[in-house]
């Protein structure tokens, strides 16, 4: 796998990488998060520590069982814009630490996929999607 990645220009993500992550607001928040937990509490005292973000509701697909591939007409399609993406990212990343950017539609088709990771990323969050790959080229 670390293969790949380093033929991908991507270098593994190392121990002390994982550690500059841990900020003490968001260890404070996953301390809170796991407490409000323990205790069942009724009332919400922390952020999430991970978040999801589908940056677009669009796909390349027609899954049988996904309301986006079946063309919902429920809801409006698009994808997230970058200002919207960066003032989300502004406002959780302090507190949030891991980001999945995928929920109901294809992330590689987003125009602007390359400068959302690299927000998310310098922002501090772990940032991981998933992908159908169907539109992934060559290059």
């Amino acid at each position: 796998m670390s293969n790949i990645k380093q033929q991908r220009g991507v270098a593994p993500q190392g121990v002390a990488s994982k550690l500059r992550q841990i900020t003490p607001r968001r260890l404070l928040n996953g301390v809170r998060s796991d407490l409000s937990l323990a205790l069942r509490s009724s009332r919400v005292r922390h952020w999430p520590k991970s978040i999801t973000i589908d940056i677009g509701n669009l796909c390349n697909l027609h899954c049988p069982l996904c309301p986006t591939g079946q063309g919902d007409k429920s809801v409006r399609r698009g994808f997230i814009s970058v200002d919207n993406f960066k003032h989300i990212i502004d406002e959780i990343s302090p507190y949030t630490g891991k980001l999945s950017l995928h929920n109901w539609g294809e992330p590689l088709l987003h125009p602007s996929l390359p400068e959302l990771i690299r927000y998310a990323v310098q922002a501090g969050t772990q940032t991981q999607m998933s992908s159908n790959l169907v539109s992934l080229t060559p290059e």
